[in-house]
């Protein structure tokens, strides 16, 4: 079954948890020791992929594209961020993501980006997040 969180496990909620640069150092991994050492345990194994819906929401991306970047840059996560063209576009980028072997996926999108991802995803081991970024 794929697990669905909105931050790393083990991680605890703190203050000021609901600024999206924590929430980008959440998923990526960035603010939590314990998730840090697990991760250096499977690191040569986990492949991000960041799946954008450029058309969610009404923020300007952008900035939240380049927070995400430079999160996964200063911890060298192997990532790929590919956009979105068309409604049901986030399920085939997903689909294409399991068949090149990424271990996690995350949305940065609506509701409806997430739930295409899932979709994609169920029965399987990967590892879902989700980036508010684009309401």
């Amino acid at each position: 079954a794929s697990s669905v969180i909105k931050y790393p496990p083990n991680s605890f909620c703190k203050s000021g948890f609901n600024t999206r640069k924590t929430i980008i150092n959440q998923v990526v991994g960035y603010d939590n020791v314990p998730y840090q050492q697990c991760r250096k345990l499977e690191e040569d194994k986990m492949k991000y992929l960041v799946i954008v819906n450029p058309e969610a929401g009404t923020k300007t991306l952008d900035t939240t594209l380049e927070q995400v970047r430079s999160a996964f840059e200063a911890r060298e996560v192997i990532h790929e961020v590919r956009l979105t063209q068309f409604p049901g576009h986030a399920a085939k980028i997903a689909a294409e993501g399991l068949s090149e072997g990424f271990t996690h996926m995350i949305s940065l999108g609506g509701d409806g980006t997430s739930s295409e991802i899932v979709s994609s995803n169920r029965y399987t081991e990967t590892v879902f997040g989700i980036i508010p970024g684009c309401s």
